[in-house]
């Protein structure tokens, strides 16, 4: 029998639209950003940095909850699993910001299509490279570049880009820029 084949996804910024709320808490902390500037490539040009570590810690935190699907996720996720594919959900978050993301797993019952068990926290972006090794990744979606270019060159890259930025910043050649979670599918499916 053969192995199915196992592909790993970030969690913010990929499955969880976290742009709404950067929008709201720029705002509440008297910065103005236009909807693109909340690509996490990109956010940190438009801010001072005690705004920028001030608004990460909302987003990680109580406003993980608040938070609502990525255009598409859920539907594209349910249609990987009907192919055959096993997702892993790959996310650095620290032991404070897990719970948040749990509950937010939990209120879109996620884990009726990935179970627990591929559900993987880890410390850091750096921390997914052995993480994906380890599990035999084939294909990896996250919408931080700097993540991507740590994971192996085995595995193949794409950056989740929902805003368009990626003709303004310098891609590395490897990777593959989608723009829409069907985009990702029909490509990996």
């Amino acid at each position: 029998m053969t192995q199915p084949k196992r592909i790993g996804l970030d969690f913010d910024g990929v499955i969880v639209d976290h742009s709404a709320n950067k929008l709201k808490l720029a705002e509440g902390l008297g910065c103005r950003l236009e909807h693109w500037q909340t690509n996490t490539n990109v956010m940190k040009r438009f801010l001072r940095p005690e705004t920028y570590e001030a608004i990460q810690d909302c987003l990680y935190y109580e406003f993980t909850p608040l938070a609502d699907p990525m255009d598409g996720a859920l539907e594209n996720i349910a249609r990987l699993v009907a192919a055959g594919i096993e997702p892993h959900i790959i996310s650095a978050r620290d032991d404070r910001s897990r719970p948040f993301a749990m509950e937010w797993i939990q209120k879109y019952r996620l884990t009726d299509m990935i179970p627990p068990e591929r559900l993987h926290f880890v410390g850091s972006g750096d921390d997914k490279r052995a993480l994906v090794e380890s599990l035999g990744i084939s294909s990896f979606l996250d919408d931080k570049m700097a993540v991507l270019a740590h994971l192996p060159e085995t595995t193949r890259r794409y950056l989740f880009d929902q805003h368009d930025i990626a003709k303004q910043i310098d891609l590395a050649g490897s990777d593959a820029v989608v723009r829409t979670w069907k985009e990702f599918v029909d490509l990996v499916g």
